[in-house]
């Protein structure tokens, strides 16, 4: 069988052939496999990182204007001030003074004298009927308030509580009626004096005046109220 190295040799070359062409069409096929799939990568990683940057404004964007129709802010309306005429003369504390008083009267035979303690109930407050427009200023419903400062509005003797300590006549038949009378009227008198020079019965009856009036004038709408006093000279002639 002289052809039988021919044949075998003719074989190998053949499977040779076919190997190489195998092996290429596989190279070319991973090649390509391995292209698209980075492809597709990239388009999936730039598709994630677009989703995650924020979209750029166009030039032509113009931020939305505030509605033309809003309502304005409210604006709070001034109260109006009370009728201070009205309310008149704010009597806010009682005092109960007393003084001593010396009364005497020549006569032909002497002297009658007469010496007495006088006790009386001294009432003061703040005369509101005395408020001028330009002492009070509004705001809303703040209100500032300058008023006069405490005076006396009355006197009420005690006679029930005065005593005399003293009395000297000229003769047995001396009258007292009209020493006595005197007497009062020059206790009255000085126990307007002491009262109206005595501080801390001023003090104290603006204190309580500030308070009454205040609470008055939160019940009335105010929410904030500032009260100032002017400086006073009470004088028994006022």
């Amino acid at each position: 069988m002289p052809n039988a190295p021919e044949n075998s040799s003719s074989r190998t070359r053949n499977i040779a052939i076919l190997a190489t062409i195998l092996i290429a069409c596989g190279a070319f096929i991973l090649g390509l496999s391995l292209r698209t799939g980075s492809a597709a990568t990239n388009s999936i990683g730039a598709a994630v990182g677009d989703s995650q940057a924020w979209p750029t404004v166009p030039p032509t964007f113009t931020p939305f204007a505030k509605a033309q129709n809003e309502p304005p802010p409210p604006t709070a309306t001034p109260l109006p001030p009370p009728d201070w005429s009205e309310l008149g003369y704010l009597t806010s504390v009682r005092f109960n003074v007393s003084t001593i008083v010396t009364e005497q009267r020549q006569q032909l035979l002497g002297i009658d004298r007469l010496i007495i303690m006088v006790v009386g109930d001294v009432l003061m407050g703040i005369d509101l009927t005395q408020i001028k427009e330009e002492d009070v200023l509004i705001e809303g419903r703040k209100i500032s308030l300058t008023l006069p400062a405490a005076s006396i509005s009355s006197i009420e003797l005690r006679l029930d509580k005065s005593q005399i300590y003293d009395s000297t006549s000229a003769w047995i038949w001396s009258d007292y009626t009209g020493l006595e009378k005197n007497a009062f009227e020059r206790a009255q008198r000085q126990l307007y004096e002491q009262s109206a020079a005595d501080p801390n019965m001023l003090q104290t009856t603006e204190l309580l005046a500030k308070l009454q009036l205040s609470e008055f004038l939160q019940k009335v709408g105010f929410k904030t109220v500032d009260i100032s006093f002017k400086k006073g000279d009470s004088r028994w002639d006022d």
